[in-house]
């Protein structure tokens, strides 16, 4: 998303180029120093570098600087050598010719001026594309309107809006939230319900400080995709239609030795499962308005239910989701997945940095939302290659840039 600091760079820099192109005759005798500024520059890089090199002992073969301590002195040396020979030859011109027409000092300032918006345009943009995606660690995330946008929440509040297609941030917003925080958003994206130390707060996303709509307490909350969730009330669960304004009626949800309901996990597609203070777990299937125990859960229901089951059992930060017919799991900073077919787990992500938060798309051919610490990746194929991954970190290039100009949708 464009900031502040974007909009300043961009106008110092045009009002440098006004100034040059205002005050040409100026400009023209400054830029006769270039060269010479270059070469004096190169040549004091070059002998600082000789005494540089003589401390760290480059003459050494044992050296472990020497290759670095070569480059750069070979660098410099070319830049003061290019440096004097351009004065050279400008002062050998300018002997030969006194006046120059005014439309080629015309050409010389607007090839100056280019040259200045990519010197230092070129490092500006490096920086910005390679910020984080996050100040924070991602606790939340949640797709929109068929898995176009992702919504992202970090520990300190900070929601941001992603749109997968052009990968860029087009929308941020201050929310009230915490580092246990759970979201879905609106299918139409215009909305998103954050749960944070047992209250679900609705954010209207119209209003540049969203202000939140509170509603009943709540004990955990799943994303199902397409703008519906279901969230868990002491020992009921409640679904939450995309379009809704109030949850439906609630469902009960006990087990035979009457222990609590702690958590509720949406993982494979058209089933639920509810974590017991027991550390036992039941399945249930949702759909046609009606939820019901599922009497013969499949093998990655089963799956599901076993490493929720380890994971309560250990109290481990791994994650879990569906996605592809696939049971996706991190551990740590490993990522792996789980299918019928398979005999074994199948790696397909081992990052330096824990795994937080895993979404995957309900969408046909949706992807895979990574939240590791304060970064977000997709992924799009099921399979171990990091080629298939976009990192998703306010790029402002063209595309960002016209996104942020001419945002698609809400916000």
């Amino acid at each position: 998303m464009i900031q502040n600091a974007d909009i300043a760079f961009v106008v110092l820099l045009a009002a440098l180029s006004a100034l040059m192109w205002l005050g040409r005759a100026s400009t023209v005798a400054v830029l006769k120093f270039v060269p010479l500024v270059i070469a004096v520059l190169g040549t004091l890089a070059t002998a600082l570098l000789l005494v540089v090199g003589q401390m760290a002992h480059w003459q050494t073969p044992d050296s472990s600087g020497i290759l670095l301590v070569l480059l750069a002195l070979a660098v410099s040396i070319i830049i003061a050598a290019a440096g004097w020979i351009g004065f050279y030859w400008q002062r050998k011109r300018s002997r030969s010719k006194v006046l120059r027409p005014q439309t080629r000092q015309d050409y010389k300032i607007a090839i100056a001026i280019v040259v200045m918006w990519s010197v230092l345009g070129s490092p500006y943009l490096f920086y910005r594309n390679h910020r984080s995606s996050h100040n924070a660690n991602v606790v939340a995330l949640s797709f929109a309107a068929k898995s176009r946008y992702l919504f992202s929440l970090d520990q300190n509040g900070q929601l941001k809006k992603w749109d997968l297609e052009r990968r860029s941030q087009i929308g941020e917003w201050q929310l009230r939230s915490g580092a246990r925080s759970k979201m879905f958003a609106r299918e139409d994206a215009t909305a998103v319900f954050v749960l944070s130390e047992g209250q679900l707060n609705e954010y209207r996303l119209s209003d540049r400080l969203p202000t939140p709509i509170r509603r009943g307490g709540y004990l955990d909350l799943a994303d199902l995709g397409g703008g519906d969730a279901a969230l868990l009330s002491g020992p009921e669960l409640v679904i939450f239609r995309s379009g809704g304004n109030q949850p439906e009626p609630g469902f009960p949800v006990g087990n035979e030795t009457g222990a609590d309901a702690k958590s509720v996990s949406a993982v494979t597609a058209g089933s639920l499962i509810v974590l017991f203070s027991d550390k036992s777990g039941r399945i249930f299937e949702f759909g046609d308005g009606h939820l019901h125990p599922r009497e013969h859960p499949d093998w990655l229901d089963q799956k599901a239910l076993a490493l929720l089951a380890n994971q309560t059992a250990s109290s481990s930060s791994m994650s879990l989701t569906f996605w592809r017919d696939t049971v996706v799991q991190s551990e740590g900073p490993i990522l792996r997945g789980f299918q019928p077919q398979e005999k074994y787990p199948i790696p397909l992500i081992s990052r330096g940095v824990e795994i937080r938060v895993l979404l995957g798309s309900r969408a046909a051919g949706g992807p895979l939302a990574i939240g590791a610490q304060s970064e977000i990746y997709i992924k799009h194929q099921v399979r171990y290659d990091t080629q298939d991954e976009v990192w998703l970190n306010g790029v402002i290039g063209l595309p960002g840039f016209l996104a942020n100009l001419f945002p698609p949708g809400a916000s």
